[in-house]
Formats: structure tokens, sequence, C-alpha cells
């Protein structure tokens, strides 16, 4: 697999564009939270290569979390996180429906981690987007529960999150994320299709 530039996220993204994002996420998934948003805004820039501490650990979680779902091929393979396009959520029900190979997904994984870049600045200047879009009332959500949770990240740094208990019962989320031309390469090699 060959390894391209390294991703900064989001130089020159607007408000605007982050707030077609999250619309975007809350229209097509079900019971989509502030903590949903939070994970998305924080996966976009960092990746997952706080999961990765851990190489052995995290291999087996993929190999038991692939196991244990049920595989399809109703969901998108690929989801945008980011408007540049550069980091996607590759589905596993879907991956795992096309025969998809877990030890190169694992692979990409590594590859993706060492090339999203994100900083806490690129961060923050997002999250700051996000609730500036919930107190103008452009995004909606509830501004007493965004307070009360931007305090609790707040207090903590802005730590990794899983989703929401009420995302993850309805959408029961089984991904991976990684840069798109990574994901592209990763199926195309396996010539698994993807839109």
């Amino acid at each position: 697999m060959s390894l391209q530039r390294s991703h900064q996220p989001h130089q020159k993204i607007t408000m605007k564009q982050l707030i077609t994002l999250i619309q975007d996420h809350q229209t097509r998934k079900k019971c989509f939270a502030i903590q949903d948003a939070y994970k998305l805004i924080y996966q976009s820039v960092f990746g997952i290569e706080h999961l990765l501490n851990d190489l052995e650990a995290a291999k087996s979680y993929l190999e038991r979390e692939a196991a244990a779902i049920v595989a399809y091929d109703a969901e998108s393979m690929l989801e945008s996180i980011a408007l540049d396009g550069a980091v996607v959520r590759l589905n596993l029900r879907p991956y795992k429906f096309r025969h998809g190979n877990l030890d190169r997904l694992f692979q990409a994984m590594l590859d993706s981690a060492g090339q999203i870049n994100g900083s806490q600045e690129a961060f923050l200047k997002w999250w700051g987007y996000f609730k500036q879009g919930v107190i103008q009332a452009t995004l909606d959500f509830n501004l007493a529960e965004l307070e009360a949770f931007d305090q609790k990240v707040q207090s903590k740094n802005y730590p990794p999150m899983h989703h929401s208990p009420q995302y993850r019962a309805a959408n029961q989320p089984a991904y991976r994320v990684l840069k798109r031309e990574i994901a592209e390469q990763l199926l195309s090699s396996q010539k698994v299709k993807f839109p």
C-alpha cells in the first residue's frame, strides 16, 4: 500500500461547512446527540490513533467485533466524516459481507493513524463552530445539555469518547476510521466494490 502525504485536517474549513457535515449526520443517523457530534469532530481531526496504543488488543478487538456482527450490504461502505473528504468511517458490516480481509484492514488502520495529524487547535476550532451553531440555533441541539457536556469534556482536556448510548442502541455502529485514499486502496486491492 503506497503512502501519500500526511493529512493536516481542516486548514480552511468554515463554520458553514461544519454545520453541513453535522446536519448530514443528523439526517442519516438516528438519535444523533451532542456526544456523537463531538465524536465525529474528534475522529475527523485525530483519527483513531488513541485506540492503537496496544496493537495486540486493537487487533483482537477488531477480530471479535467482526465475528460478532451480522454481515449485510444495506449500509454504505464508506462514510465521510471530514468535509475535505480525507477521513472516512469504513463500515464493518458491508466489509464483512464483501469478504474484506481483516489483516489488511488492520494495516490500513495503522497506515491511516500515521497520516492523520490533527491538532488540539484544529479540534477546538471545529468544536467552537459546533457550539456557535447550537447557540445560534442553526444546529438543533439542546443548549443546556451542550453547556453541561462542554464543561465535562473541557475539565478532562477534551478526551476521545464513545458514541452516546442512544446512538449505539439505534445504529449499532461498527466501523474503523481511515484516511480516504488508504480506504480506497484497501478496497480496490481486494476488488471490493464501493461507490
